[in-house]
């Protein structure tokens, strides 16, 4: 059984890059692509998926702001930040709400 997964992030290169190696995996299942930060917490709560992976910095909501919002589903996916840049007291403000991990959008897709 594949682990259903929603990508939040507005750059459309990198949502579809990031999407079309997930599909390539035996693991994932990318049920949504979302590209509006203001969308997410609808489309999350329609497709309850087990993963989310969000961008940090987009317009409208960032990453966190989504974080919050998502923290009040009914259901309880893991979340994963996904970021070019990061420092250490932008970690510290995703481990106080609970967010499963974080890396960076310059890994390797090897990794996956």
């Amino acid at each position: 059984m594949k682990l259903e997964c929603i990508i939040i992030d507005d750059h459309h290169l990198f949502n579809e890059g990031l999407a079309l190696i997930l599909k390539q995996s035996e693991t994932f299942l990318v049920l949504e692509q979302i590209y509006d930060s203001r969308q997410a917490y609808v489309k999350c709560t329609q497709n309850k998926a087990d993963l989310i992976l969000i961008d940090y910095n987009m317009p409208y909501l960032n990453g966190l702001e989504v974080v919050k919002q998502l923290r009040s589903l009914t259901y309880s996916p893991k979340i994963v930040i996904i970021s070019t840049y990061a420092d250490h007291r932008e970690i510290e403000q995703f481990e106080e709400l609970g967010v499963n991990g974080y890396f960076s959008k310059t890994t390797h897709p090897i990794c996956w």
